[in-house]
């Protein structure tokens, strides 16, 4: 969703990346139970379950700051918006090539592994939607293992 889209003069499409990183645990804020407790804390104050907790689908998680030595790899995204801003979502379309940060200080297994993931959602995930406000959940596609 990142970065998002603010009002009309800000264009349809949009490209972004998607990154594979490698970080510590520890310094991680979860944001995604901020907002689980400020989703039911709306839906306890009266608001409707739709308007309180849509942004749950993210699971997000938050680092201020990421060192270059610790971005693993990424693909290219590109996003047509539905409306004026983020809140209408978007469809998306991830690029072909996994772009490898063969410097950054990850081990090879996981260097590989991450890599191996990003080729996997471009093969299998390539064109897909995004969440719109009102409709933050969507049915998953269970994989074949």
């Amino acid at each position: 969703m990142f970065p998002l889209k603010f009002g009309v003069a800000d264009p349809t499409i949009s490209d972004t990346y998607i990154y594979v990183v490698g970080i510590d645990a520890g310094a991680l804020t979860n944001t995604h139970g901020m907002q689980v407790s400020d989703g039911l804390a709306g839906v306890a104050a009266g608001n409707t379950a739709v308007n309180a907790l849509w942004p749950l689908f993210a699971h997000e998680l938050a680092i201020p700051v990421i060192p270059a030595n610790r971005i693993i790899a990424a693909v290219r995204c590109t996003r047509t918006w539905n409306g004026n801003d983020w809140t209408t979502g978007a469809n998306y379309q991830l690029g072909t090539e996994v772009i490898v940060n063969y410097g950054c200080g990850i081990s090879a297994d996981y260097l590989n592994a991450a890599a191996d993931f990003l080729r996997n959602e471009i093969a299998n995930h390539r064109n897909g939607t995004t969440p719109a406000m009102g409709r933050g959940y969507h049915p998953s596609t269970p994989q074949q293992v």
